[in-house]
């Protein structure tokens, strides 16, 4: 590899673009899915406290898992492992989906106390 490209490659290695980019359909519809299974399983007040808990050290979780990503690649086949990855290095990730999990909260709640009203 010559010089030239060798630094062309690594010219973005610590770069933080990807930090404010908006999240994907894609991720958006990933977010959606845990939030339901979240609140189906009646665990939002735990999990709310935990990702908010954890939005400081999610850029931080990103590098780790960017760290260990060519060993899980060369144990395990997972596709999904890079794309977490990058939701993590999202700046407003976590946000999202504390946001997501309090509206399916809030549906859940008004579905309920609508069956409670109703005899």
């Amino acid at each position: 590899m010559s010089k030239s490209s060798w630094l062309e490659a690594r010219k973005h290695a610590f770069s933080l673009a990807s930090f404010d980019e908006p999240l994907t359909t894609e991720e958006e519809a990933i977010l959606e899915q845990i939030a339901q299974a979240v609140v189906r399983r009646r665990m939002q007040t735990l999990a709310i406290l935990t990702l908010e808990s954890a939005i400081p050290l999610s850029y931080g979780g990103s590098q780790t898992f960017a760290f260990f990503e060519p060993l899980v690649r060369a144990l395990f086949s997972v596709t999904e492992y890079s794309n977490v990855r990058r939701f993590l290095e999202r700046r407003y990730s976590m946000e999202f989906l504390i946001t997501r999990i309090e509206a399916h909260e809030a549906r859940l709640e008004i579905v309920t106390s609508s069956e409670v009203a109703c005899p």
